[in-house]
C-alpha cells in the first residue's frame, strides 16, 4: 500500500507519489495546493523507511491534529508542519537529527513536545509563536536552540536547557513570559542578543563562568528579575543587556568588564546602589536613564567618559563623586536629577554640555573647573535651589539659557571677558548681583 486516506487520517509510505522513488526516501515539497488535498484530515501517518519530510511539505493543513513519525525519520525540513494551526499532537522520532527552520511556526494548539537529543540543532524559528506550547522535553545531546527558535511561546513554563547546550542563539526564548527559572549550562559562552527579551516571568536565572559575553537586550523587560550574578568570567555587557528589567534590585559587574554600554541599565527603576568596577573607562549613553531609585553609585577613577543621558531621571541619587580622569561629560548627563544637591566638576573638562544639569532642582552647591572654556545651552536650567556661581576665568562663552530659571540664584562671579548669550540668566528673579573679575 502506498497511499491511503480515511474520514480522518492521511498515510503516505514509501511508494506513494509523493515520495521519492529510491532511497533516501524523502517525502517532497508539496504544491500550494496540496494542503486543500488534506481538507478535513486530522491524522498524518509517516510511513516506515521515510528519511525525510521536505520544506513546506505539510504546511498550513489546518484540520491537522495529530502526526505519526517513523523511527527511520531523520530530518525535518523548514516550515514542514507551518501553521498547522490546530495540531495537537506530535512524537518526534529519536533518530531525528534536524528540526529546520519554521518546521512547527504558528502551530497554535500544540502544548507539549520532545525534542530528542539526536537532534543536534533546532533551526532558527522553529517553534515561533506556538502560543500554547507549555511543557519541552529537550533532551541530552541537543546542542544548538536556533535563531528565534521559541520566540513567543507565551505560556512555555516547564523547560530545562540540557547540559550538551553549547549555542542559544538570537532571540531563542524572546518573549517567553511564562519562564520562571532557568540554568544555562556550562559549556555556553555568550548569551546572544535577546535571547531572554521580555521574558516578564523570569525571577531566576543561573549564568555559568564559560559565558564571556552578555549581548544587547539579552535579558531587556525582564521585569519580574530582581538580581542577576554575572560570573568573572564576561568580560562584555552589551548595550541594553538589561533595560527595562524593573525589579532588578541588585547586581554585580566583573572586574573585566571596562565599558557600561548604552542603556544597559536604563529603567531599571529597582536598583538602588551600584558599584562600578575599576577598570571601567566608559559610562555609555543613557547607562542609568530612569533609574529612579538609584541613591548612590560608586565610580572608579579609571573613567574618563560619561555619555549623554547617562544619569537621566536618577531622581534619587543625592551626591556623586566624579573622579579626577574624567575629560567628558555628555549632553544631559544628569538632567533631572532632582535628589542632586551638589557637584564638583573635576579639571580637566572643557565644557559643560547641554542640559547637563538641567531641572537638578536641588542643586544648591557647583564647583566648577579653571579648565572650563564654555558653559553650553541650558546647562544650568531651572537649577532652582542653586545659590551662587562662580564661571571661572577661563570660560569664554555662556552660551543661551545657560542659567535660565534658577530662581534662588543671587550672586555671580563672572570674568571680564566672558561673553554671554541671550537669557542666560532669565527668569532669576533674586538675581541682583553679578560681579565681573
Amino acid at each position: 500500500m502506498t497511499e491511503y486516506s480515511t474520514d480522518e487520517t492521511f498515510l503516505i509510505e514509501v511508494g506513494s507519489e509523493y515520495v521519492t522513488a529510491s532511497e533516501p526516501y524523502v517525502i517532497k515539497a508539496m504544491p500550494v495546493t496540496f494542503a486543500s488535498k488534506l481538507n478535513g484530515i486530522k491524522k498524518l501517518v509517516v510511513g516506515k523507511g521515510i528519511v525525510e519530510i521536505a520544506e513546506n511539505s505539510f504546511a498550513r493543513c489546518v484540520s491537522l491534529r495529530e502526526v505519526e513519525l517513523p523511527d527511520s525519520l531523520e530530518i525535518i525540513g523548514n516550515a514542514a508542519f507551518a501553521h498547522c494551526s490546530n495540531l495537537v499532537k506530535i512524537a518526534i522520532s529519536h533518530g531525528v537529527k534536524k528540526i529546520g527552520a519554521d518546521a512547527f511556526k504558528c502551530c497554535f494548539r500544540l502544548t507539549n513536545v520532545c525534542i530528542p537529543g539526536s537532534a543536534l540543532t533546532i533551526g532558527a524559528n522553529a517553534f515561533e509563536d506556538c502560543i500554547n506550547l507549555r511543557c519541552i522535553s529537550l533532551l541530552d545531546g541537543v546542542e544548538v536552540i536556533g535563531q528565534e527558535a521559541f520566540k513567543g511561546c507565551t505560556n512555555l513554563s516547564d523547560f530545562a536547557i540540557p547540559d550538551s547546550i553549547t549555542e542559544i542563539k538570537k532571540g531563542a526564548f524572546e518573549h517567553c513570559k511564562c519562564l520562571e527559572n532557568l540554568a544555562i549550562p556550562n559549556g555556553v559562552t555568550e548569551i546572544s542578543e535577546n535571547a531572554f527579551y521580555g521574558c516578564t516571568g523570569l525571577k531566576s536565572i543561573v549564568i555559568p563562568e564559560s559565558v564571556s559575553k552578555i549581548c544587547s537586550y539579552a535579558f531587556q523587560g525582564c521585569v519580574n528579575l530582581p538580581a542577576i550574578v554575572i560570573p568573572q568570567s564576561v568580560t562584555t555587557i552589551s548595550a541594553e543587556a538589561f533595560k527595562d528589567c524593573k525589579s532588578l534590585s541588585h547586581i554585580e559587574i566583573p572586574d573585566g568588564v571596562t565599558e557600561i554600554s548604552l542603556g544597559v541599565f536604563e529603567g531599571c527603576a529597582g536598583l538602588t546602589s551600584f558599584e562600578i568596577p575599576n577598570g571601567v573607562t566608559k559610562i555609555g549613553m543613557a547607562a542609568f536613564y530612569g533609574c529612579t531609585a538609584l541613591a548612590s553609585i560608586t565610580i572608579p577613577e579609571s573613567v574618563c567618559e560619561i555619555w549623554a543621558l547617562a544619569f537621566t531621571q536618577c531622581r534619587s541619587l543625592t551626591s556623586i563623586t566624579l573622579p579626577s580622569h574624567v575629560v567628558k561629560i555628555g549632553e544631559h548627563a544628569f538632567e533631572y536629577c532632582t535628589a542632586l544637591d551638589s557637584i564638583i566638576i573635576p579639571e580637566g573638562i572643557t565644557c559643560i554640555n547641554e542640559g547637563t544639569f538641567k531641572n537638578c532642582t536641588a542643586l544648591k552647591a557647583v564647583v566648577l573647573p579653571e579648565t572650563l572654556e564654555t558653559i553650553a545651552l541650558k546647562a544650568f536650567k531651572a537649577c532652582e535651589a542653586l545659590l551662587s556661581i562662580t564661571i571661572p576665568k577661563g570660560v569664554r562663552r555662556l552660551k543661551n539659557s545657560a542659567f535660565e530659571r534658577c530662581k534662588s540664584l543671587a550672586h555671580v562671579m563672572l570674568p571680564q571677558n566672558t561673553k554671554c548669550d541671550r537669557n542666560v540668566f532669565k527668569d532669576c528673579p533674586n538675581l541682583h548681583n553679578i560681579v565681573r573679575y
